[in-house]
């Protein structure tokens, strides 16, 4: 018999009644010593990658961070027994430490756009370009774009450290991705405390206000899928096509 991973929890933070799994069948909570694998039977060893699949795999481990805070597999994570018991067995000590660590905290995100359009060409330019040959004008106008996307990748640990600043007092970890030259300039992840979740907002609510230039997109609480620390995928990603 095949299992669908949902997350893990500590042992007896059962999933509420009324909801489901994939497929639609019933939630089990797989024991193993102080932990619980939520879990459901599956059928086949493929699980499609569609919306409604996606949707049912967020749901449950949603309805279970209502109560507490797991430690999410990734969608499509498919086992047997025997291989859930000799993954968890090899982690379990990790597992266990990590869990005791994120209890009464989430995910929260924020993404922040920008136009990475680069500077316009003035007059001043084209009059020293056009001064010398092909060969020039070429190397004039690497220069320029070198020169914007160096000042491209100051702004954004700039914008990268302010956000730090802002949250510091309320992030216990974060997890930052810079992209320079992308109108998607900066991904940031934060594990927030739950009663902070509110001033985490309010702090980024301000920063914008101050960037009318930005535009900011904040999203959560989420199971904290970039704070687990751990492999909680098997070498090979079961089930996924």
């Amino acid at each position: 018999m095949k299992l669908y991973l949902y997350c893990v929890l500590p042992h007896g933070d059962f999933p509420p009644a009324g909801v489901d799994g994939m497929m639609g069948k019933p939630l089990a909570a797989f024991p193993f010593e102080s932990l619980a694998v939520i879990s459901s039977e599956f059928d086949g060893d493929v699980v499609q990658i569609s919306r409604e699949n996606v949707l049912k795999h967020s749901s449950v481990i949603n309805s279970v961070l209502d109560r507490s805070t797991p430690l999410p597999f990734r969608f499509g994570t498919v086992a047997d027994e025997p291989e859930l018991l000799s993954f968890i067995n090899a982690r379990h000590e990790a597992i266990v430490d990590r869990l005791s660590q994120i209890q009464g905290y989430v995910e929260m995100s924020v993404k922040i756009i920008w136009d990475p359009a680069l500077p316009e060409t003035t007059e001043a330019d084209k009059e020293e370009t056009g001064s010398g040959g092909a060969g020039t004008a070429f190397l004039e106008e690497k220069r320029r774009e070198l020169n914007a996307h160096e000042g491209r990748v100051r702004l954004a640990e700039e914008l990268a450290a302010t956000l730090g600043n802002r949250i510091e007092s309320l992030a216990r970890e974060n997890d930052v991705s810079l992209r320079p030259n992308e109108k998607l300039v900066l991904a940031a992840s934060h594990l927030v405390e739950r009663k902070s979740i509110l001033a985490y907002r309010e702090a980024l609510a301000i920063f914008a206000m101050e960037r009318v230039d930005l535009r900011f997109l904040v999203s959560g609480p989420w199971a904290p899928y970039s704070f687990a620390n751990i492999d909680l995928e098997f070498k090979t990603h079961f089930g996924v096509s």
